[in-house]
């Protein structure tokens, strides 16, 4: 198993952020936009920063052996009924490794132990079978897929996305068989 750990995104992050985030193979994947604009890095980081001072969401890196592959997060916190949405993109070199998945692992154990959410929610791209994976392969289990009316963007408008969710009792459950 790979030496994977999550740390608060810093603005020392800047510059893999923008050199991952560059890559259209991510933005085939994600909504992270292609062509990355020349600043996004910066102002990814700088918003990243922002939002976690605030309790807006709770970006974190994912680090292997201490280097930044990619980005996860905890957004759309909802303090009042303790749920919030899981969000991720890993870079392109690191893809088919187990690193997402380790990554989304150690994300639950923040929402549930740190920050006391009961429930999680996310959702893949129906073509990237192997984001689904790695929520499956965390316990999440498939609620609904939706067709993207615009809403979640329209470089996807048109294609559909399979919802999951993981509840605590679910969470510590699959910890006890995994």
């Amino acid at each position: 198993m790979q030496n994977v750990s999550l740390r608060p995104i810093t603005v020392e992050d800047a510059t893999s952020v923008q050199l991952y985030a560059s890559d259209a193979r991510l933005a085939a994947t994600c909504n992270v936009p292609y062509p990355y604009p020349s600043n996004g890095g910066q102002v990814f980081v700088e918003r990243c920063i922002h939002a976690r001072e605030s309790r807006q969401r709770f970006p974190h890196a994912i680090l292997l052996d201490g280097q930044f592959v990619g980005v996860i997060g905890l957004n759309l916190p909802d303090f009042t009924n303790l749920t919030a949405e899981v969000d991720y993109w890993l870079a392109v070199p690191f893809w088919g490794q187990g690193i997402m998945t380790q990554a989304v692992g150690l994300v639950a154990g923040v929402a549930f132990k740190e920050l006391g959410f009961c429930r999680l929610f996310s959702g893949c791209w129906s073509k990237n079978p192997a984001s689904c994976r790695v929520l499956e392969k965390n316990g999440f289990t498939e609620i609904s897929s939706i067709v993207n009316d615009g809403h979640f963007g329209q470089k996807f408008a048109g294609e559909t996305i399979r919802r999951f969710t993981l509840s605590y009792d679910e969470w510590q459950r699959h910890m006890t068989t995994a």
